[in-house]
C-alpha cells in the first residue's frame, strides 16, 4: 500500500508526479533510441580466427552493458512514477479530472498545466473529451490487483 500523505504535502507531490511523468517518458526515449540506433552485432557466418571471435564478443558485451543501462533508468523511472501515481490516487476519486497547473522548480514545467486523471479501466478510448490525438499522448499505469491507474496527460489552457 502506498505511503499516506497529508493535503499540504500534495501540491508537491503532484509536482513530483508531473516530473516522473516527464521522466519516465524521456526513458523510454532513451532506451527505444538505443535500440534504433545500436544493433546487437550479429556474428559472421564463421570466425577467421581467435582474435576475431574475441572481438565480436567485445562488441556484443559492450552492446548488452549499454543496453542494460538505458533499460535500468526506463524500469527505475517507472517504478519512481508508479510509487508517486499510488501517493496521488487516495486523493483523486475516479474519472474527475483535476486540472493542475505546476508548481514545482523544474523550469521546463512552468506556465504549464495538466491533467491528472484517475481510471478503472486500463486502456482509455478516444471521446469527445479525450480525441484520438490527445488519447495516444495519455500515461497509464498498471498498478498491482486493487488499484486503480491514474491516467495523465499535458493540457493546453
Amino acid at each position: 500500500m502506498a505511503e499516506l500523505i497529508s493535503a499540504e504535502e500534495l501540491p508537491s507531490t503532484l509536482d513530483h508526479l508531473v516530473e516522473a511523468w516527464h521522466d519516465r517518458a524521456h526513458a523510454r526515449q532513451a532506451f527505444d533510441r538505443y535500440r534504433s540506433a545500436v544493433k546487437e552485432p550479429r556474428p559472421p557466418p564463421s570466425f577467421g580466427d581467435v582474435p576475431e571471435l574475441i572481438a565480436h564478443n567485445q562488441q556484443k558485451e559492450r552492446y548488452q552493458e549499454g543496453l542494460a543501462i538505458v533499460q535500468v533508468e526506463m524500469e527505475a523511472s517507472h517504478m519512481h512514477y508508479v510509487e508517486i501515481a499510488r501517493k496521488v490516487e487516495q486523493f483523486l476519486p475516479p474519472y474527475n479530472p483535476l486540472r493542475y497547473a505546476y508548481q514545482g522548480e523544474r523550469d521546463e514545467f512552468k506556465d504549464k498545466h495538466f491533467v491528472i486523471l484517475k481510471t478503472r479501466a486500463r486502456r482509455l478510448l478516444s471521446s469527445p473529451a479525450y480525441p484520438a490525438h490527445l488519447t495516444s499522448r495519455m500515461v497509464k499505469i498498471r498498478t498491482p490487483e486493487g488499484s486503480r491507474p491514474i491516467s495523465f496527460r499535458e493540457c493546453r489552457f
